[in-house]
């Protein structure tokens, strides 16, 4: 527990599933409170990512109830929650339930009513970037009308809310943060390579990334590539890249500190995500936290990364799918060092201006005191 948080009001931080590894910056940005005492609340476990959470910071329905599908029932026909569950989140006193992802409001909203607090909701990407069907749009006006104020993580996603119906007057754009060290950045290394971290799907753009470093080796730049992260496309990008004779290691999931450590070694990091039919980057963590630590970043202009990216001085963001233009960029970093330790310190500065999460922490509270103080009778 952070010092002085003891008697502060608490707030409820919900995921449906607590914690996806993807999804750590949920836990970084709950865990940076100091005016507010976060708990986490989700239906049930997901344990990849839960051990990021301390013991006795979370509460879950999963653990109140013999089955979650049963404990949900009373929930979807607008009943209250479960009794033990309730008791154990009425006992942290919370003024607020911050829900993240659209798709999540359906589920907590039982709990804002029992508890008669406000909600505050994030969009992240997927649970507004479909296209705007009419099933699709009307589960988002829904989500919109059920909350008190919503979170844009991105300029992005401000206008795919906007396109929703979602008023103005109850939205904030509001970037999220990574932690911020005082201490000077390492310089970027020759001769590192590139690091791509991200989910093995579709929607990181991986394939292109590869392709990019294929065409870098047939005009003579060969570079190493180092990958971390896992999913269903893990073989298929394992065969690629051994076809086009690709120098690419797959590392698979690691912690947290591993990818700093990563991020360090490597001279550049790439994200070529790319818009599927539904999915988005909403802002790309990625991005920031490789800015952060003082490595330039390049990748496709897609989604919300343009936020995260101060394109043309701490990277470079090329048309989306262009992987002759990708290879380009990487290629120019790679070869010139002394523009790669420009853009690797135009980065840390950036990161420090635009998403520390020290300052990004103390807007967000004083959004949630916003919200409650207009919620009270």
């Amino acid at each position: 527990m952070v010092e002085g948080r003891d008697d502060a009001p608490g707030v409820l931080i919900f995921r449906k599933r607590l914690l996806p590894y993807s999804e750590t910056f949920i836990a970084s940005q709950g865990q940076a409170l100091k005016r507010y005492r976060p708990l986490f609340v989700g239906l049930e476990r997901h344990e990849q990512g839960l051990h990021y959470l301390k013991e006795g910071t979370y509460s879950l329905l999963q653990d109140h109830a013999s089955s979650v599908g049963l404990a949900r029932l009373p929930m979807h026909l607008g009943m209250k929650p479960n009794a033990r569950w309730l008791r154990t989140l009425r006992a942290h006193k919370p003024q607020l339930i911050h829900v993240h992802f659209g798709n999540g409001v359906a589920a907590a909203m039982p709990l804002a009513k029992a508890l008669e607090i406000p909600m505050l909701v994030s969009w992240h990407g997927h649970d507004i970037s479909k296209p705007l069907e009419s099933g699709f749009r009307q589960k988002v006006r829904r989500a919109i009308a059920m909350a008190d104020h919503h979170i844009a993580v991105s300029s992005y996603i401000a206008d795919r809310l906007l396109e929703a119906d979602c008023p103005q007057s109850k939205m904030t754009l509001h970037h999220i943060g990574v932690p911020i060290s005082s201490d000077p950045v390492s310089p970027v290394p020759q001769g590192g390579g590139v690091l791509f971290v991200g989910r093995l799907v579709e929607k990181k753009g991986l394939k292109h990334l590869i392709a990019a470093m294929a065409i870098l080796k047939r005009a003579g730049q060969q570079a190493a590539l180092t990958i971390i992260g896992d999913g269903p496309l893990r073989g298929a990008l394992e065969r690629q890249a051994l076809d086009a004779g690709v120098a690419a290691q797959f590392l698979g999931k690691r912690s947290p500190e591993d990818v700093r450590a990563c991020m360090v070694r490597s001279t550049l990091v790439a994200g070529p995500s790319i818009r599927t039919r539904r999915d988005v980057e909403g802002l790309g963590m990625v991005f920031v936290e490789a800015q952060a630590l003082g490595r330039p970043v390049v990748g496709f202009r897609s989604g919300g990364i343009a936020d995260a990216i101060d394109h043309g001085t701490s990277g470079v963001l090329v048309a989306e799918g262009d992987e002759e233009a990708l290879a380009r960029e990487i290629g120019r970093l790679l070869s010139d060092p002394a523009l790669a330790m420009a853009m690797g310190a135009a980065g840390a500065e950036h990161a420090r201006n635009s998403h520390n999460l020290q300052r990004q922490t103390i807007a967000l509270e004083s959004l949630y005191k916003r919200i409650v103080a207009r919620a009270s009778p």
